[in-house]
């Protein structure tokens, strides 16, 4: 079996948060193209993650020939002010924002994932490679995490002045 990859990219500085609006156009512009499938996510207060599945245009944002379907087999994005430390060689400091390929057939994103990136993000990827060994489990929201639903205020009798009264 051809040798499979997991391919990390992060923000330019790993370390500092990155806006909500900037990770949800980068996934917004992936999902888009179908280049990735999202397909369930895991929503806390402070933190969000979102996977993904290969896309039918999933080889587009890879260099070389696309020797296997599918081209990744997961794609997480994570974004949040609550880091998370991942389990991977030479990172030693957790991170408020990643885009990891999991079981990727290539070991290179191209110059169009990249440009996105930057666009998005205002800054170029740090990309990071390993060995792909296996698919992680989904992210589990804890009880207390959980986001508080949104509550409706009742409607007031308007803003000054706009009150109608009979006589």
């Amino acid at each position: 079996m051809p040798a499979r990859f997991d391919i990390l990219l992060l923000a330019e500085q790993p370390t500092m948060n990155v806006s909500e609006g900037a990770a949800v156009a980068l996934l917004r512009r992936l999902a888009l193209a179908k280049q990735i499938l999202p397909e369930a996510e895991a929503i806390a207060r402070e933190w969000v993650e979102v996977y993904a599945r290969s896309g039918p245009a999933s080889h587009d944002i890879f260099s070389g020939d696309a020797p296997l379907s599918p081209v990744f087999e997961r794609c997480t994005i994570r974004w949040g002010c609550q880091p998370r430390t991942l389990d991977w060689p030479d990172l030693d400091h957790p991170l408020h924002f990643f885009l990891l390929f999991h079981g990727c057939a290539f070991d290179n994103p191209n110059g169009q994932l990249r440009k996105l990136f930057q666009k998005c993000l205002s800054g170029p990827p740090q990309i990071l490679l390993r060995p792909f060994s296996c698919l992680p489990p989904h992210a589990q929201v804890p009880e207390a995490e959980k986001p508080l639903p949104k509550v409706r205020k009742e409607k007031g009798p308007g803003l000054a002045g706009v009150r109608w009264e009979e006589f």
